[in-house]
């Protein structure tokens, strides 16, 4: 086991970067995104160059600009660099250092075994450069979603509150503890989706003081449409909410009752594709008036693409019950970003923000106009796109995205970490923890990192704590799958691991999102098994009382886990160790997911702020996380403890 000792450094980083405010602060750290307006003071440690060049590339033309940097008095090299003598406007950039001396040119790049920094003597690769993201800021952030915990609903599997009536297309399964999900065998021609639990928006608003209890600033709503179906991603009429949901009356009751527990509501727009069965396609003929499906006189037939009307079409992924939108489409954009469009009107009902589906598949374009219709009605609204993928350089369908080009998106669903703390809390996966920490912290923009929508779980993944300790599924059929369990062995690893993951997912930049029922242990493979309705009165105790730990030190400490910076100070195979800086103080995080007992210690007083406890030295069990609030200055360390 190796020892932690502050000062020591888990790589070598030449290359430094400082953010030169306009009132004339420095904003030291290790980042790779800078406003327009900013100036950036660029370092480098190379002592035996009699010239250095920072030459940089533009990713939309791969047109490059040199610029020579001078020399300090200590032997480096700097460059004060205003961003917009790069761009005029936000973009993406590459940059590599070029290096002379006595022996010839060198490059300086980076690394992307480990994201540290190396020295080569040849043309560089493009992924070899160093990452630059010029952005636009906003001129209000959404701040009221950073330093808070948010709780992903699948309505139909959380609470039954209400009385509505079941609709003449859906069935109910009445085996709310016990019963499967419809799910889809091979060769299925009658399945439609249409079994339900019964779950409604009058069960969330009754269960509101229990998630107010996880510590829960923010509610993230799976969609809520008029829908035949049950996860509702085949939206009928975007108008209304359904009414086996509880209709336009429970949600504005929702809204307000959520208020009172100062939680805000983010809906998820299904905005690139619509149900068959809908208002705008109209396939059966359910709905007055014509539909894309019916006539090539519909009002919304310009919406979709038929390449040979009526029956075939352009769909989601070849998903015939999923006619895929036209979404550029000017009259499809007036009915959503319009004055009374369906943006804006949810955001005038009261909701905070909204989770874009499949947002890799809407334009740029799209997403801009978007982003500002929802500002026209709350400056801070909030935008959250799902993106799997590191969304600052994200190439979709063969063209780089502009996500974060400050007019775009607000926030990503954060897989990447997701995949990274799963990976190293089961397997000890140091290496790929550590490349995706340094890369995604450094590749984004502050703003954009402390409002990332941090996840273990999701309606689209395996349930965490399958995740975490259950056995594999591949090569299973899916019948098999629909009754696979973990083992109590299994699972009591799983709750072990899964409080680690959580704790790792809570004090890391962004904002926590808890997946309904992760927080009590409620296993399940892929869709839809990881949609089990919630076990009210089945809860695994222990693991919920630790989800409420960690929801109470998030609210005793919002105004740190906001905007705090971040850094990666140490990781094995069994210790992880890393600082969250904002002033003069720190958050030092400390993780041991070995059976090894550790030792803490510090040469002043420091506070242990998730067991709430004050001393210069403590104990760091097996299978346990600790947090420690102490003065930036405070030396500390991590060191086995020796056994007697």
């Amino acid at each position: 086991m190796a020892s932690f000792i502050k000062g020591t450094k888990i790589w070598n980083r030449i290359e430094k970067k400082f953010l030169i405010t306009d009132h004339g602060e420095a904003e030291t750290g290790l980042c790779g995104a800078f406003t327009l307006d900013s100036t950036v003071r660029f370092t480098l440690e190379a002592m035996s160059a009699t010239c250095v060049k920072m030459v940089i590339f533009a990713d939309a033309d791969g047109k490059k600009k040199e610029f020579e940097m001078s020399k300090s008095e200590g032997g480096g090299f700097f460059l004060e660099l205003p961003m917009n003598k790069i761009s005029k406007k936000s973009g993406l950039f590459f940059y590599e250092y070029l290096l002379k001396n006595a022996h010839g040119e060198f490059f300086v790049v980076r690394d992307n075994a480990d994201f540290s920094d190396k020295i080569i003597d040849k043309e560089p690769q493009g992924d070899e450069r160093f990452q630059l993201l010029i952005y636009e800021p906003r001129e209000v952030y959404p701040e009221f979603f950073r330093g808070g915990i948010a709780y992903q609903i699948f309505p139909d599997r959380f609470f039954r509150g209400g009385h509505e009536e079941l609709k003449a297309d859906a069935k109910i399964n009445p085996d709310w503890y016990h019963g499967t999900p419809e799910y889809f065998r091979p060769g299925d021609k009658n399945f439609k989706n249409n079994v339900f639990f019964g779950g409604d928006l009058p069960g969330i608003e009754q269960k509101l003081k229990y998630i107010a209890s996880l510590g829960v600033t923010a509610i993230y709503l799976n969609p809520i449409f008029l829908s035949s179906s049950t996860h509702k991603y085949d939206t009928a009429d975007y108008t209304k909410i359904d009414p086996m949901f509880g209709g336009e009356e429970a949600f504005r009751s929702l809204i307000k009752a959520a208020k009172k527990y100062k939680i805000s509501i983010i809906l998820d727009g299904v905005f690139n594709h619509t149900g068959d069965d809908s208002v705008y396609f109209n396939k059966y003929g359910k709905y007055d008036g014509l539909g894309a499906y019916q006539s090539k006189e519909s009002p919304y037939a310009e919406w979709f693409n038929f390449t040979e009307f009526p029956e075939e079409y352009e769909s989601w992924w070849g998903f015939k019950n999923l006619p895929r939108v036209m979404s550029d489409n000017p009259s499809y954009k007036k009915f959503l970003f319009g004055k009374d469009g369906v943006v804006r009107k949810y955001i005038r009902e009261g909701i905070c923000g909204w989770r874009l589906d499949v947002a890799d598949e809407l334009s740029d374009e799209f997403l801009e106009e978007l982003s500002a219709a929802a500002r026209a009605e709350r400056e801070d609204a909030l935008i959250i796109g799902e993106v799997w993928e590191d969304a600052s350089n994200k190439v979709s369908y063969g063209k780089r995205r502009s996500y974060f080009s400050g007019k775009e998106l607000d926030s990503v669903m954060n897989y990447p970490v997701r995949e990274a703390i799963l990976a190293y809390v089961r397997h000890g996966d140091m290496w790929k923890f550590m490349r995706t920490v340094n890369s995604l912290y450094y590749n984004y923009p502050r703003e954009m990192t402390h409002q990332l929508l941090n996840l273990l779980g999701t309606h689209d993944t395996v349930r965490a704590i399958t995740a975490l300790a259950g056995a594999g599924s591949e090569g299973l059929s899916v019948d098999m799958l629909a009754a696979k369990r973990m083992t109590q062995d299994e699972y009591r690893l799983g709750i072990k691991r899964m409080k680690l993951a959580y704790f790792i997912l809570a004090t890391v930049p962004g904002v926590p999102c808890i997946y309904y029922g992760d927080e009590i242990g409620m296993q399940g493979e892929k869709d839809p098994f990881n949609r089990m309705p919630y076990p009210w009165g089945q809860e695994n105790h222990e693991l919920l009382r630790y989800f409420r730990k960690v929801g109470r030190m998030r609210r005793r400490e919002s105004d740190f886990f906001a905007d705090a910076e971040f850094e990666l100070m140490y990781i094995d195979r069994s210790i992880l160790v890393f600082e969250r800086k904002k002033g003069e103080e720190i958050l030092v995080s400390v993780v041991n997911r070995s059976k090894d007992v550790f030792a803490f210690s510090a040469d002043d007083e420091v506070n242990e702020i998730f067991y709430q406890r004050t001393g210069m030295e403590f104990e760091v069990k097996g299978m346990s996380a600790y947090c420690f609030k102490m003065n930036k200055d405070t030396k500390y360390g991590v060191v086995p403890r020796l056994k007697k």
